[in-house]
């Protein structure tokens, strides 16, 4: 039987398994050599066998650590994976290590936590070294950074001869202070005060995960400047960068870090109090702090805020739809010159629609946004309390935008920018179709039900 029958035939995953359970029995990288040993035995002197386990060592779970050695892959991770890594050095001076901390970064989350332990026993020692090796594979590895960490790290891989076999090496300290060129952060206490708010210390055990939560922190300010792979965090730590100054600022980058993560509006104001620029953002903290990264590229845009800028608002809103009405209004009322000089919001012409009212989250959950739509050009939108369900105050409402004949034109801009989101949001939407609803009285019923029942964590809601 050929090789390929043999997989298609489902042989490999048997072999796989069996394989994978023999090199962890071991516990230690494995020649190919006896690999094919041990599997001619098990399969009559077959010597398709060695074929077959040659071809699945090219894949995964498996990896050659060194010549001819091939162990199993620890961690299966959907890229970007890192190894996060710490080292708890003894108090005695020299490279001698009490214990390191690991664990898998991927997607945001952090596998179970493996710790290595040291003693003098060279032959433990060895073995020691040889399983962190394996662990790590060849996935780029994060390490604290602080204090002497990359010498004792860098000492580590070199007393197990990994030197050629792992990943890059980053350091979370020299990340963090691309990040924020404007602190020194000179310790782990420092960055954790920056990201966290706080420190936990104690046991190694604390420290790590307080290591992770630094970590996990700072990956998510990386996803904002899409610094995700290796190769670009690379680039990104080794390039020259165009950084804010915050002595020009009213506000710190503490500041920053600590506004909410609702959607809303933010109004960028220069020294005179006049206003520079207004944006919507769907997480404020997470839109906010993008303006306040060092960055590789010369950004024209950012640098005129960097420039002009003094004070900083924010005002919430309970939806997303609901802060980019509020942004068009805000832009109209002062007109700030930098987004004259650089905004452009290109929308999707829309074509068509049907009357409907739309249920929105507001920044109070007794609240409902209850938004009133005619694609011909008119709308209104106001706030009903769900507790109380009183809608008695629609009534004019839903009499001037359904039953007035003619677009209003300065709603008809507020509803281009409705219907223009709706074309790509449509399913997050919680709406009362109007198409097969001929009276007030019917719509006034529909709407209090809708507010009664109203539930502001549901899935199928603006936000």
């Amino acid at each position: 039987m050929a090789l390929n029958g043999l997989v298609r035939e489902g042989m490999s995953d048997d072999i796989t398994a069996k394989i994978a359970a023999f090199l962890q029995e071991r516990g230690e990288p494995v020649a190919a050599a006896e690999l094919a040993e041990r599997f001619l035995r098990m399969a009559g002197g077959n010597p398709r066998t060695t074929d077959l386990i040659a071809a699945l060592l090219s894949r995964q779970p498996f990896v050659q650590v060194r010549d001819g050695f091939w162990t199993v892959v620890q961690s299966r991770l959907s890229a970007p994976s890192f190894i996060l890594a710490k080292l708890f050095p003894e108090r005695s001076s020299g490279h001698q290590m009490d214990r390191i901390h690991m664990t898998t970064l991927s997607d945001g989350a952090c596998a179970r936590d493996v710790v290595f332990h040291f003693d003098a026993d060279p032959a433990h020692l060895s073995r020691t070294l040889n399983a962190i090796i394996d662990y790590i594979g060849t996935l780029p590895i994060l390490f604290d950074g602080f204090g002497n960490q990359r010498s004792q790290f860098a000492w580590l891989l070199s007393q197990g001869g990994g030197a050629d076999s792992h990943g890059p090496l980053f350091s979370l300290a020299r990340i963090a202070r691309k990040l924020f060129p404007s602190r020194s952060l000179a310790s782990s206490d420092e960055l954790s005060a920056l990201l966290l708010g706080t420190y936990q210390t104690g046991s190694p055990a604390a420290e790590f995960e307080n290591y992770k939560s630094q970590t996990l922190a700072v990956f998510d300010l990386l996803r904002d400047l899409q610094l995700m792979t290796p190769a670009s965090l690379r680039q990104f730590v080794a390039s020259a960068h165009y950084a804010p100054d915050f002595s020009r600022f009213a506000f710190t980058i503490e500041d920053v870090m600590a506004i909410t993560d609702s959607p809303g509006v933010y109004i960028m104001r220069d020294e005179k109090g006049d206003v520079i620029y207004v944006g919507k953002a769907k997480n404020l903290r997470r839109r906010l702090r993008s303006y306040f990264h060092a960055i590789d590229v010369a950004d024209d845009k950012l640098q005129t805020i960097w420039q002009q800028l003094h004070t900083l608002s924010v005002k919430r809103t309970g939806s997303e739809l609901e802060a980019l009405l509020l942004e068009y209004e805000l832009i109209q009322a002062h007109a700030p010159l930098i987004n004259r000089q650089f905004d452009v919001h290109p929308r999707r012409p829309h074509i068509g629609g049907h009357d409907r009212i739309l249920l929105l989250r507001a920044v109070d959950e007794n609240g409902v946004q209850v938004l009133l739509l005619n694609p011909a050009g008119r709308l209104k939108m106001r706030q009903i309390d769900r507790s109380a369900a009183d809608v008695e105050d629609l009534r004019a409402d839903i009499a001037d935008v359904f039953q007035h004949p003619a677009p209003d034109p300065q709603q008809a801009a507020k509803v281009a920018i409705v219907m223009s989101w709706l074309a790509q949001n449509d399913e997050q939407v919680s709406s009362i179709d109007l198409r097969t609803v001929s009276s007030v009285a019917e719509i006034m019923r529909l709407v209090r039900a809708h507010v009664i029942h109203f539930d502001p964590h549901a899935r199928l809601v603006v936000y």
